[in-house]
């Protein structure tokens, strides 16, 4: 069979893959023809001839139905594509160049974190934005709540209270800079996150006397990892993934951004440092030392990038724009008028601390001018009316990217219900929860993991069992910071309720505060105790009190002793008063 035969066989299956209805059964009857023709080429293009003709009109009609469609969503040509991808005047030379996470981080950075670290010194709302992510993340710190269980599936007490000890005390000396504790190391660690895209803890080994344990954990900014000259465990030399290039088959290990990995597993082996600005040999440091927390965007990410990276041109076009209207509305205050003259020269040199002459009059100056020469006086009028229309509609870009609401970003609460407040707080606590959990994962286990594999070496906690099942004592909850009561009475009656029904938890509710509800317990009990010692019944007191909603100012307490509910909550205040005034 002809090659050129064959070719016209081939286009018309393809043709006939692509058509429906009439066209198609043509391009099959074209085929079944080209194949019988095929000795007989003059006749095979005839035959492609008059199919051309017939295949045209069948599409014709076979469109009809579907043309209404592909005119609406502008596909041209047959098949379907997506309306994003159409080709547009106004998008013309919109043409994305897709390239691998790694190598967009390991180029751009850089820059992006110089860029974000300025606005930060720099802009208000940029610092606010920051300082709003680490509080709702970190707030006072992540606690360590140790919840090892024992034979009976309980909370071991003796074993829970020895482990949170000792964490306290590692815990005050774990910076040995001595400037923060680990929660401090917690702060600072979300406010790197949110700056560079990334943080990294490393553990280091003292030998200060005195120390509870030989440890201690620095914080490194992102700029210290480096590839540069980087070797592997065993000295040899090792692949820059961020080339952009393949690697030899041979290389199995690679180096990113300063982090060592298995390019087959993508196992994260070690971190390679050098201090900033200098030419040494960096360091390698193994992996099981390091915590090293960013936000993973897509697959293979092996470094961080900022999240306010799509709020850097937003934020600071904003600054400019804020700054050029500060500065013009300086100006206007200062420049009153303009003197037009056709003398500049002669009127400036007339101008010396004794030139011109000038008459005072109380708070008004009245001053000669030469002859033809007048006044033009300049109205104020900057900053003007839609600047501040145009500024909260960018302000409320930048709280959309950060991740923050508009009311925190700005501290403008005005015109916001109850109800508003509650929302926009409730908003934030559900976004910032995965961020919460991300950084458990990332930084507060690793440092749970370091604390009890040293304090067990160095027989600081004797667990029976460790050698054998150390997983058991890593059962641990990470207490978030609390947040006060919007309406203690409303949310406190709305708590007794769904306790009542069963439908929340004591501990669920005190960590909503960010308390313990052990520690709750204990010091209730402790006052209740101390209540008794001085000869004194409080809780009879306090629980004379009704936490009945009120509205009206007869039931807020209005009505006279006796006169209903407003008189009985009035006689239980007057006891708690005197029962105050006995402690006292």
């Amino acid at each position: 069979m002809s090659g050129r035969v064959q070719g016209m066989i081939e286009l018309a299956g393809r043709a006939a893959g692509t058509a429906g209805g009439s066209a198609a059964r043509a391009a099959g009857t074209l085929i079944n023809r080209l194949g019988a023709a095929a000795p007989h080429i003059e006749r095979a293009r005839a035959l492609a001839r008059a199919f051309s003709t017939s295949f045209a009109a069948a599409s014709g009609a076979s469109a009809g139905a579907s043309s209404g469609a592909r005119h609406a969503s502008g596909s041209p040509g047959w098949g379907a594509r997506y309306a994003a991808s159409r080709p547009t005047s106004l998008g013309e030379g919109w043409s994305p160049v897709t390239k691998p996470i790694n190598q967009i981080i390991a180029s751009e950075s850089a820059i992006i974190r110089a860029r974000v670290q300025q606005l930060v010194r720099d802009f208000p709302y940029f610092k606010r934005a920051r300082d709003v992510m680490v509080n709702y993340t970190v707030g006072r710190g992540l606690r360590y709540e140790p919840r090892v269980l024992d034979a009976d599936n309980n909370l071991d007490r003796a074993v829970n209270r020895q482990l949170e000890d000792a964490w306290k005390r590692w815990s005050d000396e774990v910076d040995l800079g001595r400037a923060m504790d680990i929660y401090g190391i917690q702060r600072l660690a979300k406010g790197q996150d949110v700056e560079a895209g990334e943080w990294i803890n490393v553990l280091v080994t003292s030998r200060q006397p005195g120390r509870y344990l030989p440890v201690g954990i620095r914080s490194y900014e992102s700029d210290w990892l480096t590839s540069d000259r980087a070797r592997g465990e065993g000295g040899e030399a090792l692949w820059d993934a961020a080339l952009g290039v393949a690697g030899p088959a041979a290389a199995r290990r690679a180096i990113l951004g300063g982090v060592e990995y298995d390019s087959i597993t993508g196992e994260v082996l070690a971190y390679h440092f050098r201090e900033p600005g200098s030419h040494g040999m960096p360091v390698r440091v193994p992996a099981q030392w390091v915590s090293h927390g960013y936000d993973v965007l897509r697959p293979g990410q092996m470094r961080g990038i900022s999240p306010f990276v799509t709020a850097i041109l937003v934020a600071h076009s904003l600054q400019e724009i804020m700054t050029s209207e500060l500065d013009a509305s300086q100006m206007a205050s200062k420049w009153l008028a303009i003197v037009e003259t056709p003398d500049a020269f002669g009127f400036q040199a007339s101008r010396g601390l004794d030139g011109g002459r000038i008459e005072r009059l109380e708070n008004a100056i009245i001053d000669y001018l030469q002859p033809g020469e007048k006044i033009h006086f300049e109205a104020a009028n900057r900053p003007g009316s839609n600047f501040e229309p145009f500024v909260k509609l960018v302000l409320r870009m930048v709280a959309i990217v950060t991740n923050t609401s508009y009311e925190l970003l700005t501290s403008d609460y005005s015109g916001l219900s109850y109800s508003n407040l509650r929302s926009i707080r409730n908003d934030m606590i559900e976004a910032f929860e995965p961020v919460q959990d991300r950084q458990v994962f990332q930084q507060c286990k690793a440092h749970q993991r370091w604390f009890l594999q040293y304090a067990t070496l160095t027989g600081r906690l004797r667990l029976p069992g460790w050698e054998a099942d150390p997983a058991r004592y890593y059962r641990a909850y990470w207490q978030p910071s609390g947040h006060r009561l919007l309406d203690p009475l409303r949310e406190t009656k709305a708590h007794t309720e769904q306790m009542t029904t069963l439908t929340r938890s004591p501990q669920e509710i005190c960590a909503e505060r960010g308390r313990d509800l052990d520690d709750v317990l204990e010091e209730i009990r402790q006052a209740k105790a101390l209540a008794e010692e001085k000869g004194l019944d409080l809780f009879a007191a306090l629980g004379g009190a009704s936490t009945t909603v009120k509205n009206n100012p007869a039931a807020l307490g209005a009505a006279e002793e006796g006169d209903g509910e407003g008189g009985s909550d009035k006689a239980a205040r007057r006891a708690l008063k005197e029962t105050i005034c006995r402690i006292k």
